[in-house]
């Protein structure tokens, strides 16, 4: 079998908006995170539509249980000091890359193109270094939410209550940072002071209008319009979470998805970067050799020296054909294949009128169903609706602040939706796993976060 004609059976995950510059990264990523970390990735697959600049992930559920299993065992015989060290080392390269990537994109008109791309195979060298660590947390993330929820209920009624409080955490999201500087923005009258704040916002989250499908350098009325209208953030809870006994096991998954939950908001945060200063990239290339920038952006993330080729002309033919796509990282060996590869090993049942998930952010809500599956939707959504999303992102935090609760298929308590809307004070349910595939915009809903259970009305 040729590997054009190769065909692999996986569990769709999650799904978001891309270019295939960026996407293809993360067959890279995952293999640096079994050489960062002592637990490697069996199987991850994205499958990438073109026209669509559209990504599903793709994961095998069962072999990530049983990583999830030895995460676990590994932190009761050994204790927390690895994922500590992550924690820390995470924080630290998210600072390195955000220098990093600032001065790079600065002096990026100024190098040759033999300089061009040079820097930019230093760059995601040093970028996929950094993301895999963090990327450890995909593997156990979801399974343990489930396992923790599974242990909370034997306790009785009172579950989501004592899960809430044992999950809370002083740690706050960069973006969450970002949307109090933004309302602080807001809120300043004194002309001198708003330009100093917009000055340093610009500095340090240059690279927050970014996703894995297209990136906006920020100005100073881009920052007035994010801005605009922006309030502070809901209080968070000051609830005692120290005040009931727990088992061994739950205390142990707790204090992990409490670092993950750091550990997974700095490789958001290096994600960021990463993507930011590939588009930076791709644009320089597209600038030079009068291409369409969309264009460039149809390379995979290791074809950027053939863009300047003497020969190049055939390769770009071959980037105005490419049409589906596929990237696999498949027990430690690397696909990338052209068509879709990927093939769902499971049926979604259409018809059923309950979807469970894990409880994320405690909360009883009933209202209307509206699916944001990107940027491109977020005028659909109202205020007061239900938002249900493949996953989140960081620039999803405006669509989330206008919900009464918030849906997920993908994540655990500590994916980047559970964590925003913990600070929010957002009834949240993630890892539904179908969400997206069962419901529709108008569908009415009572949402029930404090058991983790999403009823069709």
């Amino acid at each position: 079998m040729s590997e054009t004609e190769k065909i692999f059976k996986a569990d769709k995950v999650s799904g978001m908006e891309a270019k295939l510059i960026t996407i293809s990264t993360l067959t890279e990523v995952v293999k640096n995170c079994g050489e960062r970390t002592p637990f490697a990735f069996p199987f991850h697959g994205v499958t990438f539509d073109v026209q669509a600049d559209k990504a599903d992930e793709w994961a095998l559920e069962d072999e990530y249980a049983e990583v999830s299993n030895k995460v676990l065992e590994y932190c009761k015989s050994n204790g927390l000091g690895v994922f500590e060290q992550l924690a820390d080392s995470s924080e630290n390269e998210a600072n390195e890359l955000q220098g990093i990537g600032r001065e790079l994109t600065k002096e990026i008109d100024r190098f040759s193109n033999a300089d061009l791309v040079l820097k930019y195979d230093e760059f995601v060298k040093k970028y996929f270094w950094f993301y895999g660590q963090g990327a450890v947390t995909f593997l156990f993330e979801s399974a343990l939410s489930e396992q923790l929820t599974d242990l909370f209920k034997k306790r009785g009624a009172n579950s989501s209550e004592l899960m809430h409080r044992a999950m809370k955490s002083e740690y706050t999201s960069f973006m969450i940072v970002s949307e109090e500087w933004l309302a602080e923005i807001e809120r300043t009258t004194d002309a001198g002071l708003k330009n100093q704040l917009i000055e340093n916002y610009i500095k340090d989250f240059y690279f927050i209008d970014t996703n894995y499908r297209r990136s906006k350098i920020l100005d100073r009325n881009q920052v007035l319009s994010m801005a605009s209208g922006k309030t502070k953030a809901r209080d968070k809870d000051q609830e005692d979470t120290k005040n009931f006994d727990l088992t061994r096991d739950e205390q142990v998954i707790i204090n992990l998805l409490k670092l993950a939950e750091k550990i997974r908001d700095q490789r958001k945060k290096i994600n960021l970067i990463g993507n930011f200063v590939m588009f930076r990239f791709a644009e320089e290339a597209a600038k030079r050799l009068n291409q369409n920038p969309d264009l460039i952006a149809n390379i995979t993330w290791f074809e950027f020296a053939k863009l300047f080729k003497s020969d190049n002309e055939h390769f770009f033919e071959i980037l105005r054909k490419r049409k589906l796509y596929t990237v696999v990282f498949d027990h430690g060996d690397n696909y990338f294949l052209d068509g879709t590869c990927i093939m769902d090993r499971k049926e979604v049942n259409l018809k059923i009128k309950e979807i469970k998930g894990t409880p994320a952010a405690r909360g009883n809500v009933i209202g209307e169903i509206i699916i944001i599956l990107g940027t491109n939707d977020f005028g659909k959504m109202k205020d007061g609706a239900i938002m249900v999303s493949e996953m989140t992102r960081p620039d999803y935090v405006s669509a989330v602040k206008r919900a009464a609760a918030v849906i997920t298929d993908e994540g655990g308590i500590t994916c980047h939706a559970a964590i925003v809307s913990r600070e929010l004070n957002i009834p949240c349910i993630v890892g539904t796993k179908i969400a997206t595939k069962v419901l529709k915009d108008g569908d009415s809903v009572e949402v029930d976060a404090n058991t983790g259970v999403i009823r069709i009305l």
